[in-house]
């Protein structure tokens, strides 16, 4: 991009978002550019941001990082600083609306938010090495506990298919049990194990996109079938450590065949 349109584009965000002042916050309108494709997008950010809700000051700045990150992973074609404004608009109107907080809280949040949200539209260049250092490593890629906290801090994952009867699996299992508690011997996975992910695996929440994670305990098993609408964004690499909290399993009457469904947090450090 060339330095004329990319001042341009500056100007533009600095904008729509004002910095904090003596006064109560002025939050951004919700961008007009909003196509069919982005009604999407809208509905996919008002329910990651939300989670940014009940962060306090001095959190704000990761987790809005993890949200922001996951948005343009999800969504490569769309415009960072629509998405960046309506990121805006959403977690401003929320802190308005807390009665709950102080109007010094309030702006303190605000602020976190916007600087975090200004790396995003001109990061910069990293500054060259000092003579005889290193040069940094990049960062590694975002925990689970990172990913996980950006949808509230646990997530279903599908384990596989198995026979009701024999017990064995159809497909799968796509994870390792690494500890049993109990050891119950018809039991293959239990509340309390920790597991590790076979293969990669994607992160689900009963109707994600509409509500967040407000249905976070709620079992996909009660949907009966999953679609987008359940998808968080989030998947979790092979050789994923996680601690099951729920195990959830339900088939189709007159089939013998089940699916398994377990809900994960990150590992305890």
């Amino acid at each position: 991009m060339s330095a004329k349109p990319l001042l341009v584009l500056l100007f533009a965000f600095m904008t729509t978002f004002p910095s904090v002042g003596i006064g109560a916050i002025v939050c951004p309108p919700m961008p007009d550019a909003i196509t069919k494709v982005n009604k999407d997008v809208a509905s996919d950010v008002k329910a990651s941001v939300g989670t940014l809700g009940r962060l306090k000051a001095g959190e704000v700045t990761s987790k809005t990082e993890v949200v922001a990150k996951n948005l343009f992973e999800r969504y490569p074609n769309a415009d960072r600083l629509l998405v960046l404004q309506m990121m805006g608009s959403t977690y401003c109107s929320m802190l308005k609306d807390n009665t709950y907080i102080s109007e010094n809280d309030r702006q303190k949040l605000w602020a976190e938010f916007q600087k975090e949200s200004f790396s995003f539209v001109n990061p910069g260049p990293p500054p060259p090495p000092r003579p005889n250092e290193k040069p940094k490593q990049k960062p590694a890629a975002a925990s689970a506990r990172e990913l996980l906290a950006s949808i509230g801090d646990t997530g279903w994952i599908f384990v596989g298919y198995f026979n009701v009867n024999s017990k064995l699996f159809i497909e799968g299992p796509y994870i390792s049990v690494r500890s049993q508690f109990r050891g119950i011997p018809d039991k293959f996975v239990e509340i309390g194990n920790t597991v590790t992910l076979d293969v990669s695996r994607k992160v689900y929440l009963v109707d994600f996109r509409k509500t967040g994670a407000e249905k976070k305990l709620k079992s996909p098993i009660s949907k009966s079938i999953m679609d987008k609408d359940d998808e968080t964004g989030i998947t979790l690499p092979a050789n994923t450590k996680l601690t099951v909290r729920d195990v959830s399993e339900g088939k189709w009457e007159n089939v013998e065949s089940a699916a398994l469904w377990i809900r994960v947090v990150a590992v305890a450090e």
